[in-house]
């Protein structure tokens, strides 16, 4: 099984007569693990996440027993009830390891996964390789005083001499999910990594981006280290 992408979208658990009751579905079709942590949610936005993590992960495992795979680069798109029926019967319980930092990882399986929630959505991204993804609804931020303050003078001259609001905007959110899944690739966390040129500088050159717009307003940023040639 090479690197795939996963991509669930969570508005069956959000709305919708029967909502609560595919909540109640899914919490017995996802390992001890995930189920305890969505129990811990105090939200349901918290819960219906941390449980659309654990339908992802069990597709994974399961697509990794079957050798089953897409092309590389594609993201495979699901809603709730298309992914638990493609799940069938039976849960796999994996073992759980963590990093230094609290990334976890499959202990029993050669995979390293990270996933990242946002808005309607959770992004999964596997591969034999440390990996970091993030996930973000594009929405007004205040661009130009968070770049100002937060992003090396670099990245805040780009985001000035955008003329239009929207492009702007649009890569204000290229140059933050590449911040968020970066501090998840390196285990750093975003705060440490804000100050540094992802777009041009030298820490960008030593990462290979896979980067997607999805039309209901998302951008997605998946990044791994470059092997060595």
């Amino acid at each position: 099984m090479q690197d795939q992408r996963y991509l669930l979208n969570l508005e069956q658990f959000l709305t919708g007569e029967h909502s609560e009751s595919l909540i109640q579905e899914a919490l017995g079709r996802i390992d001890k693990e995930r189920r305890r942590k969505a129990l811990l949610a105090k939200h349901l936005n918290g819960r219906v996440s941390a449980l659309g993590a654990g339908l992802l992960l069990q597709k994974v495992m399961k697509d990794f027993e079957q050798e089953r795979q897409e092309e590389a680069g594609k993201i495979q798109c699901y809603s709730v009830r298309k992914l638990m029926g493609l799940l069938g019967d039976g849960v796999i319980e994996p073992e759980y390891g963590y990093g230094q930092n609290g990334k976890p990882y499959l202990k029993d399986r050669p995979l390293k996964f990270n996933l990242s929630h946002s808005g309607a959505y959770v992004f999964c991204g596997v591969s034999r390789q440390e990996i970091g993804v993030d996930i973000q609804k594009i929405q007004k931020a205040g661009e130009l005083r968070l770049a100002k303050r937060f992003f090396p003078r670099t990245e805040y001259r780009q985001l000035e001499r955008c003329g239009d609001e929207e492009k702007r905007r649009q890569l204000f959110f290229r140059i933050w999910t590449r911040k968020e899944a970066y501090g998840k690739l390196t285990g750093q966390g975003v705060a440490e990594v804000l100050g540094k040129d992802l777009l041009n500088g030298s820490d960008a050159k030593e990462v290979s981006w896979e980067e997607y717009d999805i039309p209901q307003g998302y951008r997605i940023c998946v990044c791994k280290m470059r092997e060595a040639e």
